[in-house]
């Protein structure tokens, strides 16, 4: 949990939302909702800000996930594009949709960081 907070504050991350997380056999407890409205946002949409996610998702490897798992999507003229540091689930043979939210798995922290607080 550490971790995912060091990662959140690293990428100045203020409005993420976090709903669940997976059950033992990885299966999730219920739907997740990506966006403010809670329709799902998925990868690939006009309001999904690459650049932000790309920088949260070089924190969350930098702060130890070094498997997350997504999927491939088209952004502008970048064709089968995939978030930095992740695979994608159907090339792995993962038949759960992971279009709509980010997989963290693969934990291996190797990061110290010192914050000092006034």
């Amino acid at each position: 949990m550490a971790a995912l907070i060091g990662s959140v504050a690293d990428a100045h991350v203020t409005d993420l939302t976090i709903n669940a997380f997976s059950l033992p056999n990885g299966q999730s407890p219920s739907l997740s909702k990506s966006d403010k409205s809670g329709d799902a946002l998925t990868l690939g949409n006009s309001k999904l800000d690459f650049d932000r996610q790309s920088s949260l998702n070089n924190s969350l490897f930098k702060f130890g996930w070094k498997d997350m798992i997504s999927e491939r999507f088209t952004m502008g003229s970048k064709r089968s594009t995939l978030l930095p540091h992740t695979s994608s689930a159907k090339e792995r043979g993962i038949s759960s949709d992971h279009s709509t939210h980010l997989h963290l798995q693969g934990f291996k922290p190797n990061v110290k960081t010192d914050y000092v607080v006034y």
